[in-house]
């Protein structure tokens, strides 16, 4: 939730700009995305090898802390890199299996989110 806490403000406003987005739609969509994620890690840690199986998954990724130096660039205006939105779309996929979808429609209904803003936001 950090990370969420410091996007607030100024990088609100430049994640809305890149996705032609109102600020309080990509605020929302923070708050229910990030929630989501940490619904779902907390889900996989709970069982047995979970917490390895997120490391693993993690380091495959390379989410290290050069992840925010990547983030930082895309609020610069440069595009994620395809590296990075398979490192996403693996996380996402590894969090939420089949029920993706179904997690995607929750985010966009609640929040307003545009369908094709929604991978960008959330799988990034």
């Amino acid at each position: 939730m950090l990370l969420i806490t410091g996007l607030k403000g100024k990088p609100v406003g430049k994640i809305a700009s890149l996705l032609r987005e109102e600020s309080s739609t990509v605020a929302d969509s923070l708050d229910v995305g990030s929630a989501s994620v940490l619904a779902g890690i907390i889900n996989k840690t709970s069982s047995a090898g979970g917490g390895l199986e997120l490391l693993t998954t993690i380091r495959a990724g390379n989410l290290d802390d050069t992840f925010l130096n990547t983030f930082s660039s895309m609020l610069s205006g440069e595009k994620p890199s395809n590296d990075h939105m398979k490192a996403g779309n693996a996380m996402f996929s590894f969090l939420f299996g089949s029920k993706q979808d179904q997690l995607s429609k929750v985010i966009t209904a609640a929040t307003g989110l545009a369908k094709t803003s929604e991978p960008l936001l959330i799988r990034v």
